[in-house]
């Protein structure tokens, strides 16, 4: 058997989906990456693959898979914002993860220093000039050297094993003078029981 048919063998065993579903265990934020096209027309996709990288000088990386339609756009950009949305904000976090032509017309956003689009409301944001693009598999690397951020006290917006999660329940129970709720993560059938309510999904409580 040759190095290249091993090589070939272990590729095909590697269990891709259930890399995937391992990977979704960790709880992230949510975000909406946008930038400025050539032509001056804003573009943007949601993302959870986003991290801090320095504080000096003050960096921060999103992920960004060399298949998605904006693609091209990012990896050739001189300037991106990233913002954190809040937990009442899982309607913006879809419209920035579909196709839709108009998706600046239905967020009010606004703009800072490198002239990014900047999601309104959101719990935090970063304005960023593109510091390098990284080669990675599937995916480039894109790093931003952080030329001003903002953030407000608005709890931010979570995502786990597909679904959304929100973070001011056990605010709310540390801060309480007296009886605190307690919330509990139920998983079924490979996912995450959440209830509806008028303040948007909610972990069970009780």
């Amino acid at each position: 058997m040759t190095e290249s048919t091993t090589e070939s063998i272990t590729q095909r065993a590697f269990d891709a989906s259930g890399f995937r579903r391992a990977l979704g265990t960790f709880v992230t934020g949510v975000t909406v990456v946008t930038t400025i096209q050539p032509d001056g027309s804003p573009r943007g996709f949601t993302a959870n693959s986003f991290t801090s990288v320095s504080l000096d000088p003050p960096l921060i990386l999103v992920c960004i898979a060399k298949t998605a339609s904006s693609h091209p756009v990012f990896s050739a950009t001189q300037r991106f914002a990233v913002s954190v949305l809040a937990e009442n904000q899982t309607d913006v976090s879809g419209v920035f993860a579909s196709k839709a032509q108009d998706k600046f017309a239905r967020v009010p956003w606004d703009t800072r220093k490198t002239g990014a689009p900047v999601i309104r409301d959101a719990a935090a944001s970063f304005d960023c000039v593109t510091h390098d693009v990284v080669d990675a598999g599937d995916h480039i690397i894109l790093i931003g050297r952080v030329v001003d951020f903002a953030q407000t006290s608005a709890s931010p917006l979570g995502y786990c094993r597909g679904a959304y999660v929100n973070f001011s329940l056990s605010q709310e129970a540390l801060s309480a003078a007296g009886r605190a709720q307690v919330g509990a993560i139920l998983e079924h059938r490979d996912g995450l029981v959440l209830v509806d309510t008028p303040r948007g999904l909610r972990l069970p409580t009780g």
